[in-house]
């Protein structure tokens, strides 16, 4: 229920599977599952955990993603995460000045994390904050490691 009301907030709709968690043994029939949503809905763009992301779920979910869009002509983007290592490393950069507070709005929305520290306000706003930005006089960026550009 979070993540929907987050995501109708953006007019995207949730598709989820009507189970909890992710198995190793789950794999196939869940990268099934997802390429035929690719070949359906047609993305122009995937966003995807990062490979340097150490959230065991987060793993499994990328790879799944990476194996069911293969030959499926889309851009793909890996994102930064609170649960990656130092080894992520971003080479696209969106200015989210004019966004901040509504992203804040949105991901606070998810009441079952809150208790966790990056979901604070402060947390939030400084997690999108980069030297990289701040020398090109953006206060807040969301960022991104370009897997594949598909234009």
């Amino acid at each position: 229920d979070e993540s929907r009301n987050a995501l109708h907030c953006i007019g995207a709709e949730l598709v989820y599977r009507n189970q909890s968690g992710i198995c190793i043994t789950d794999y196939e029939k869940i990268s099934v599952e997802l390429r035929a949503l690719i070949l359906r809905t047609k993305p122009d763009l995937i966003l995807i955990h990062s490979q340097f992301d150490t959230h065991q779920e987060h793993k499994y979910l990328r790879d799944i993603v990476m194996t069911a869009s293969r030959r499926v002509p889309c851009s793909i983007f890996s994102y930064k995460s609170v649960s990656v290592t130092v080894g992520y490393q971003e080479n696209l950069y969106i200015n989210i000045n004019k966004y901040i507070d509504k992203k804040i709005e949105y991901v606070r929305m998810h009441k079952s994390q809150r208790g966790h520290v990056y979901m604070s306000e402060e947390s939030i706003r400084l997690f999108h904050v980069s030297w990289f930005a701040k020398m090109r006089a953006n206060d807040y960026i969301e960022s991104f490691y370009a897997e594949q550009i598909i234009g």
